[in-house]
């Protein structure tokens, strides 16, 4: 029992233990050596010190540790003393041993970071959210811009290919002030020199250690996505308009021999020639669908641009896609129209609703309905279409007006097309100052609107 409570007595006695004893951490394996000391004292006097080495990668330390009045001849207790010491040296040596890992492994990752940020084949930034200030910046961002931007601001003034500033979004800075993230927002944006640079944006904000808000901005150069771009387009031009003369020539012959205006000829050359008729006027559209996405790009299409009735035209182009309805056993049905006008282009406005009812038509089953009617609310005008259809599956809407975009059922485009013309009436709303949309959901059917404001 009286071991017990000696034990016990010297375990509670653990400060006063350490207080009166030496201890020393150095970096040379000499204690007496008074320059390597980091830690300690320098003026104690080494006697049987207790003693341990810890070497690491770059560094190497040694921890000594004895009575500061130093060993008594007759310690009532040696091997407890002895004990405690040891039990402080290896304290010591784990707590180095931690502090000094976290170091070299933090120095390593800044020495990754360092190397990455540099090395970055995209522009990368840091400002400070408050000021929106320019901490710092990589040199693949001053080969991209010409210089490096002093402030976050420069990102809020973009332009379009044609040097007309883009004001269809809110600044980088409102975006980044409203949502912690921002991701791939394209533009165009003036160098040092003053040419336009096309550039794709992302942006994150972060609160660092201490607090202060910062931006991270990613910029990575577009000039040769467009460039591959601008050259597909050319081609695409190109073969089109090289293609629609003999075209035009081949679908008027075959047309002249379906109808048999060359003579009577027997039913099975007949119904040949009627499928290469309809298949060479597929092709035409296909070629004019191009030409026409290729001008409305390249900004090249003229615009007659004059007031319209809108229920004159409705059921006009009701009237004209009446016989592809019938092929397809659907029954196209006007509801109410506004008795208001819009100002168009009416062969634009006549095109972009014929791609509506054509789809419609097109995704509709067997004896139904396709219905067209208008809606008007704060001098908008809405010319809706709607279908009975399977709707629109969820994951392909985000694609509905992007270029030869088709949906696909079983692995297979659902239904033939060429895939451009909703992106060709996207492109045609734009230019008449309106706009298109959608809503769907699968199995219901989809309902797609051209809106338009109305003419004064």
């Amino acid at each position: 029992m009286n071991g017990h409570g000696g034990n016990l007595h010297s375990l509670r006695d653990l400060p006063g233990t350490y207080e009166k004893s030496g201890l020393v951490l150095s970096t040379s394996s000499d204690p007496s050596n008074s320059e390597s000391i980091f830690f300690g004292t320098q003026e104690a006097s080494w006697k049987w010190p207790v003693y341990n080495a810890l070497d690491m990668h770059g560094t190497s330390w040694h921890l000594f540790a004895q009575p500061k009045a130093g060993w008594p001849d007759q310690p009532p207790q040696p091997l407890l003393l002895r004990g405690i010491l040891a039990l402080l040296v290896l304290l010591v040596t784990a707590a180095t041993f931690w502090l000094t890992r976290l170091l070299l492994k933090d120095r390593q990752m800044q020495q990754w970071f360092s190397g990455l940020f540099e090395l970055a084949p995209v522009g990368i930034a840091l400002f400070d959210a408050s000021s929106n200030q320019l901490l710092r910046a990589n040199p693949s961002l001053k080969s991209i811009l010409g210089e490096h931007p002093r402030s976050l601001a420069f990102f809020n003034k973009t332009f379009d290919e044609y040097g007309n500033l883009s004001t269809d979004c809110e600044g980088l800075t409102e975006t980044l002030a409203r949502s912690e993230r921002l991701n791939g927002r394209q533009g165009y944006v003036k160098d040092n020199t003053g040419a336009l640079k096309p550039i794709m944006l992302h942006g994150l904000n972060l609160i660092t250690t201490d607090g202060k808000p910062v931006v991270w901005l990613i910029v990575e150069d577009m000039s040769e996505q467009k460039k591959a771009e601008r050259l597909k387009n050319q081609f695409i031009s190109t073969v089109s308009h090289e293609l629609r003369t003999p075209l035009t020539s081949i679908s008027g012959a075959l047309g002249l021999l379906a109808n048999q205006a060359a003579g009577t000829l027997p039913d099975s050359a007949l119904r040949l020639t009627r499928i290469a008729h309809r298949n060479s006027e597929q092709l035409t559209h296909l070629v004019n669908d191009l030409l026409d996405i290729e001008k409305l790009i390249a900004g090249k299409m003229t615009l007659d641009m004059k007031a319209l009735q809108v229920s004159d035209l409705v059921r006009e182009c009701v009237e004209n896609i009446g016989n592809y309805a019938s092929d397809h056993q659907v029954t196209v049905e006007i509801r109410q129209l506004a008795d208001v006008k819009v100002t168009a282009d009416k062969r634009r406005l006549m095109q972009a609703l014929n791609n509506l009812l054509s789809n419609a038509i097109k995704f509709s089953p067997e004896h139904s309905d396709v219905l067209v009617y208008t809606e008007t609310e704060n001098h908008k005008v809405r010319i809706k279409v709607q279908d009975f259809g399977k709707g629109i599956p969820p994951e392909f809407q985000p694609s509905v007006f992007e270029k030869f975009a088709q949906a696909e059922t079983d692995g297979r485009c659902s239904k033939a097309g060429t895939g451009l013309g909703l992106a060709i009436t996207r492109e045609l709303m734009l230019k008449m100052h309106g706009s298109v949309g959608f809503t769907s959901r699968p199995g219901q059917g989809a309902t797609f609107w051209l809106e338009l404001t109305e003419a004064e």
